[in-house]
């Protein structure tokens, strides 16, 4: 379930619609995404890029820093990829690691259809709640 006011934040998300990116759930503590993936997402060896993967992952977090009110900015994002995938699908699942009122860390897991672990994010964002301007880069 995600809140309207989030859904409607994370719809403006140019690049996650354009790379089909789903939100499914979000919460301050807890979020899900999922990707098709089409031809666009694949590198020339036919596996899905790694960017496409983070892409995904990154997004799944902001949708759970956002839940928790305000705007946020990354402020760093590590990936580590385990395994190489065709897809048709992966989800991901950001879980808050630290969650802060300035800074959080979160935690977030890419896997594909067949529930096998592809990558793996670390994540610190920096929010600004409700009243604040979104920070800027």
């Amino acid at each position: 379930m995600i809140d309207p006011h989030i859904r409607s934040l994370l719809e403006r998300d140019g690049f996650a619609h354009h790379l089909g990116i789903e939100f499914i759930e979000a919460s301050p503590d807890r979020a899900r995404a999922r990707m098709n993936i089409g031809r666009e997402h694949r590198n020339a060896l036919g596996i899905v890029h790694g960017g496409a993967i983070m892409t995904l992952g990154d997004a799944c977090m902001a949708a759970a820093a956002l839940s928790g009110g305000g705007r946020g900015a990354s402020v760093s994002a590590n990936i580590a990829y385990f395994k190489a995938t065709r897809g048709p699908w992966l989800e991901a699942i950001a879980t808050a690691v630290e969650p802060g009122e300035t800074v959080a860390h979160y935690q977030v897991e890419v896997n594909d259809a067949r529930a096998r672990l592809i990558a793996r994010l670390q994540c610190v964002v920096y929010l600004r709640r409700r009243g604040g301007a979104a920070p800027e880069s």
